[in-house]
């Protein structure tokens, strides 16, 4: 069977419109519709509260509500419409940080809600491609990574909320076999485990090796350095790990997802799950998400103390109320990517055509 490599890593850095329920027959969709005026494949989002969330993709563009999401306006950088922006992260409606996947590979900051954008970072090796993004919960510590680039992870690093980057010395980072990387897909094949580490999901496919299975790179808490391990889900150059979220604070809970994008409907070997922060991995003991899945994420219920799992993909979305083990398949609408405010039920979901869906709360 082949395999995909995770990476969990802990690093020592000590358009406007009201939104339309869509429905599938007689029930309705989980998801309520929304209207952006945009055609842009949306990769990134970035739910800030209930009022306020922030979509990127192709063509430059850049959308933002602040009216939780009866209006959505592209508010994205002049002159980029060649430019493909697969993640974002905000920390309110006026500061948002958006990462161009691609030649060139580029950062830009806004610190007026859109109206203006400095560029904070800018790749100079064409080699180089961006995949995702995350911060620590205060928003001011995070961490940026791409495909390796001779044959060593890459990271960069910020401690000051996305305002200035620096990359990690490549000695400090694992190797990669030649073949492997990230997918630039929904901005969480890296994720962070609680306060103190952070995860990254790779695939692809090993020139190096006859077993291909997806890895991962992670830090364990209270120890240094870098790890790989290896989990039950297949990996080629369309298949491995795409998302990878932590279920506590402990760290020791760990969900991913993926598959073949290539193959969206198959429901098999798209999901592995960590007891152990990330060291060791098997297959649920339910059934799997239906398809291939491009993110998964973390909803709380706070008024009843529940949590469950979401996962999507372009087939459509699946829910886990038994921390991943088991997922039953609650919309057909298909979806890139996602993000919920912390703590909450509050949510967007984003995808092709312009496609941005709110969770709908009474669900």
């Amino acid at each position: 069977m082949r395999t995909i490599i995770v990476l969990s890593a802990m690093f020592l850095f000590s358009s406007v419109a009201s939104g339309m329920q869509e429905t599938e027959g007689t029930k309705p969709d989980c998801w309520i519709m929304q209207t952006t005026g945009s055609r842009a494949s949306l990769r990134g989002i970035c739910a800030v509260s209930d009022q306020v969330c922030w979509a990127s993709g192709s063509g430059g563009t850049v959308l933002r509500t602040t009216d939780g999401g009866g209006s959505w306006c592209n508010v994205g950088p002049k002159n980029t419409n060649d430019m493909d922006f697969r993640d974002v992260h905000a920390w309110d409606a006026d500061n948002a940080v958006i990462m161009c996947a691609g030649d060139p590979d580029r950062l830009y900051r806004t610190g007026d809600g859109g109206q203006t954008w400095k560029t904070v970072y800018e790749h100079p090796d064409a080699a180089a491609f961006f995949d995702g993004m995350v911060f620590d919960r205060a928003g001011k510590k995070g961490w940026l990574m791409g495909d390796p680039l001779d044959g060593r992870m890459f990271l960069l690093f910020t401690g000051d909320s996305g305002n200035t980057w620096v990359q990690m010395p490549p000695t400090e980072l694992p190797e990669i076999p030649e073949g492997v990387a990230g997918f630039a897909a929904s901005g969480t094949n890296i994720g962070r485990v609680g306060d103190r580490a952070m995860m990254i999901g790779l695939g692809g496919k090993s020139a190096d090796s006859n077993k291909q299975m997806a890895m991962m790179a992670f830090t364990q808490h209270g120890k240094g350095g870098l790890y790989l391990a290896e989990t039950p889900i297949p990996s080629h150059e369309s298949a491995g790990i795409f998302s990878v979220v932590g279920l506590d604070d402990s760290g020791d809970r760990i969900v991913a997802v993926g598959g073949d994008y290539q193959k969206t409907d198959i429901a098999s070997d798209n999901i592995a799950i960590s007891e152990d922060a990330g060291l060791t991995w098997r297959l649920p003991t339910g059934a799997p998400p239906f398809g291939f899945r491009s993110v998964v994420v973390v909803v709380q219920q706070k008024e009843k103390g529940d949590s469950w799992l979401l996962a999507m993909g372009p087939s459509g979305t699946d829910r886990s109320a038994d921390q991943g083990d088991s997922w039953e398949n609650i919309s057909k609408t298909g979806f890139h990517t996602a993000s919920f405010v912390s703590g909450s039920e509050t949510g967007w979901a984003a995808g092709g055509n312009g496609r941005i869906g709110k969770w709908r709360t009474d669900k």
